[in-house]
């Protein structure tokens, strides 16, 4: 379980890191990083929606991807929002496949803000 302050949940936090964050995607996540000028911790959060598949399966996805997410939160910059969006497919592969992606996108993403 990620800690309350590292968790996106407000519906405008979502809006705001997806419109006006970068993006960056892989055969089964995208990932949307925007970087805010303030002092807090970064936050994470996740959507997985009807596509990926029924109720049981998008929460295993969400889990995997929270576990996956986890160490990785702790090595972004201070202000960091990031939402990490499953697409329809990642319901079909394995917690490797997803454990190799989400640290590709996460860097590519990084990469892109910084320019």
């Amino acid at each position: 379980m990620l800690a309350a302050p590292s968790r996106l949940r407000q519906s405008a936090d979502f809006q705001q890191t997806v419109r006006q964050g970068v993006r960056a995607g892989r055969p089964h996540l995208v990932v949307h990083l925007l970087f805010r000028q303030v002092e807090e911790p970064a936050r994470i959060g996740f959507t997985v929606g009807a596509q990926v598949g029924g109720s049981v399966t998008r929460h295993r996805v969400t889990r995997q991807l929270r576990a996956l997410s986890q160490p990785l939160l702790r090595t972004l910059p201070a202000g960091t929002n990031v939402v990490v969006r499953a697409l329809p497919n990642a319901a079909t592969v394995g917690f490797q496949t997803l454990a190799a992606e989400l640290p590709e996108a996460l860097s590519s993403a990084l990469r892109k803000a910084q320019r």
